[in-house]
């Protein structure tokens, strides 16, 4: 049943639902559809029906990870339009934003040259790096959080340790000193969280471990990865997350581009005369 008069699709994308609008090669509308997301089976069915290698355009918003590994496992093509600039597209055109008119703008961005809307699509095995990557950063965060919590349960009951590292392994002598039983050094209710901050943060340490080792058996050393391990401050996690984020480097145009990408270049938005 596949409809060959389809030449491009938009599809805008929600968390329990898409509506995609199909056009020829004149531009003209095909068919408008509402594709449901709870059930994967209807979906990829619906999707073989489209012609082989059509491309699709959608917005890199919720869920956009997904949708695309299906699009393309149905054999179509997607491409990914940044959010920003299709707002900015239907506003200055004096669009109501709408499911049925975002879809239908983004079936009309695959004409627009040069490709102004489209961003980088980040493949399959590098979305997975990054949430390995993100997973052991929250981890560490919450091990910080632990650890500064700690710390605040010994200051504001006056205690002053001797230790440089009060999570080395004298420092974690002294903590398991302050949490015995027949210790009266500080209230029960002070010992009482500090021995479970204690066990939180012996069962986030494991499992920062083992994610760690898992990241070191699943990432490839490359020379550009080498190369940012030299600079001061960046170890071997850092250096491949930093690669994992950034992705690949010729995508931008200069060091001001990718710096500002990253969040490190300031910006200036003015207006007047002053």
């Amino acid at each position: 049943n596949t409809d060959d008069r389809v030449a491009k699709v938009g599809l805008d994308s929600h968390r329990t639902f898409s509506t995609a609008t199909a056009r020829d090669a004149e531009g003209k509308v095909v068919w408008r559809k509402r594709l449901e997301h709870a059930d994967r089976r209807p979906l990829r069915e619906e999707l073989r029906t489209w012609p082989k290698g059509t491309p699709v355009v959608l917005e890199g918003t919720f869920g956009w990870g997904w949708l695309s590994d299906e699009l393309s496992a149905a054999g179509l093509e997607p491409h990914l339009a940044s959010s920003k600039k299709v707002a900015a597209w239907r506003d200055a055109r004096g669009l109501a934003k709408s499911n049925r008119t975002d879809a239908d703008l983004l079936s009309e961005l695959w004409t627009q040259q040069p490709r102004w809307w489209e961003v980088w699509l980040v493949p399959p095995e590098v979305r997975s790096q990054r949430e390995w990557l993100r997973y052991r950063m929250t981890l560490v965060r919450l091990q910080t959080g632990l650890k500064n919590r700690i710390h605040a349960i010994l200051h504001r009951h006056g205690i002053v340790h001797g230790e440089s590292d009060l999570f080395g392994t004298a420092g974690r002598r002294f903590l398991s000193l302050l949490i015995a039983p027949n210790d009266a050094t500080l209230p029960e209710s002070a010992r009482a969280m500090l021995k479970g901050y204690l066990q939180l943060l012996d069962q986030l340490r494991r499992q920062i471990a083992n994610v760690t080792r898992e990241i070191r058996g699943q990432i490839t050393r490359t020379p550009a990865g080498e190369r940012l391990r030299t600079l001061p401050g960046i170890d071997y996690i850092l250096s491949y997350t930093i690669l994992a984020e950034v992705g690949r480097m010729e995508r931008f145009r200069s060091a001001k581009h990718l710096a500002a990408y990253s969040l490190l270049a300031p910006r200036a938005y003015d207006s007047g005369d002053d």
